[in-house]
């Protein structure tokens, strides 16, 4: 099957099964302000750190001037960048540079993780499995941010289906919310923050740093376009999540099968 028809498969699963069949434009009084859960670990899982700032940096900042600590995990190496394939240490470690030097705009308590497994290989297996387990269960995260599971790329399906794995059968892991974040397809959102002017200042140094990762893809520049079209003027700086609770998220694997 190819990326685009699984993505339509799943997004149209997506709607059939929480009745998200259409789109609304909140009222300013509607949208949320501020994400407050004061003394919680937030964990954040994604390919490399240019895709999750990208994708809820300003809500994660929020998160981190409210006393939450954010656990960053970067799953792949970035050896992709090279075009060739190739896992080339210089530009991984460059990778790895960008997102510390990115983290820094986000706040002090920020904790990062590499674990450097080739891009376009990752898979859900017992090692990776196994890995994230243990992270949560160290943890006890508050909230969980993922890539969409709308979306595209395997490697983000590969975090939706270790996620799914790992929490399954988890007998002490029960009261969070998954939030999907978005990346560079459609995400079916139900969950819109209005990032307040500071927050969104740093997610765009924070993308703006990642020079190596914005080589192939300006990430900076593509979320000030994507808050022009979400936010339909410059008045909001709107961050768009599909989030849903545990039992929601395993009955959703269930059904697309990452």
């Amino acid at each position: 099957m190819t990326r685009i028809k699984r993505w339509l498969q799943n997004l149209t699963t997506l709607n059939e099964a929480f009745g998200w069949k259409e789109v609304r434009l909140f009222a300013d009084s509607d949208i949320p302000k501020v994400v407050n859960n004061r003394g919680e670990t937030v964990v954040v899982l994604a390919r490399h750190g240019a895709e999750a700032i990208f994708g809820c940096g300003g809500v994660l900042a929020n998160y981190v001037k409210n006393g939450c600590v954010v656990k960053l995990i970067c799953l792949t190496d970035g050896s992709r960048e090279t075009r060739s394939g190739h896992r080339d240490k210089g530009i991984i470690d460059k990778i790895e540079r960008d997102t510390i030097d990115a983290a820094k705009f986000i706040g002090e308590t920020v904790e990062l993780g590499f674990w450097r497994f080739a891009d376009n290989n990752l898979s859900a297996n017992k090692t990776t499995v196994g890995l994230l387990k243990s992270v949560l269960d160290k943890t006890m995260p508050g909230e969980i941010f993922i890539p969409s599971i709308t979306s595209g790329c395997d490697d983000d399906l590969a975090i939706v289906s270790m996620l799914y794995q790992a929490i399954d059968d988890s007998k002490t892991l029960s009261h969070f919310n998954i939030w999907q974040y978005e990346g560079r397809n459609p995400l079916p959102a139900n969950k819109f923050v209005d990032v307040v002017d500071s927050n969104w200042e740093q997610k765009i140094k924070a993308l703006s740093s990642c020079v190596n990762q914005s080589a192939l893809f300006d990430y900076a520049e593509a979320a000030k376009g994507l808050v022009m079209y979400r936010g339909c003027s410059r008045r909001f700086k709107i961050e768009a999540f599909s989030v849903i609770s545990k039992d929601q998220f395993i009955k959703l694997c269930r059904l697309l099968k990452p």
